[in-house]
């Protein structure tokens, strides 16, 4: 499973979400799971891979290049939002805002790279990024619970 955190607001001063969810990720012990986080800086973009000890930056101009190096097998993509359609997720890729729904310009982007991008919602309650982590884990790890009843 994939999640990318996406924050490109300019001058975004809230650092300690960015410490909350590396913190987390740090201390759970998930398998198959990826943590990125993409900002920008200056005139650049910013991918932080989280890794258990340490983490990978990448810095690109494109947008593109980040965002196909970190989805690379994907076939298609769960944008979160809170006005997103509540449905069971199809992939194991996800892209979540940090402090606020990740920007249109994003979901074009992904879009044009070949995506199947779907505007998802988890329900009517808004969750803090940090708990999207344990969150998303734990719905995907039981859903071979549920296909066991939908056959």
């Amino acid at each position: 499973m994939r999640l990318l955190y996406v924050e490109l607001t300019p001058g975004f001063k809230r650092r300690d979400v960015f410490e909350r969810i590396r913190a987390l990720y740090g201390k759970l012990s998930y398998e198959n799971l990826e943590v990125g986080l993409l900002t920008t800086g200056g005139k650049e973009y910013i991918l932080e891979k989280l890794g258990r000890g340490s983490s990978t930056l990448l810095f690109s101009t494109a947008l593109e290049d980040l965002l196909k190096e970190f989805f690379n097998g994907c076939r298609s993509i769960h944008v979160l939002r809170e006005d997103g359609a509540v449905s069971k997720p199809v992939e194991d890729c996800f892209i979540s805002g940090v402090h606020s729904d990740p920007p249109e310009e994003l979901e074009q982007v992904l879009t044009a790279l070949f995506y199947s991008v779907f505007k998802t919602s988890l329900g009517p309650t808004p969750y803090l990024a940090s708990a999207l982590i344990p969150i998303l884990y734990h719905l995907r790890s039981l859903e071979h619970i549920f296909n066991m009843f939908t056959v």
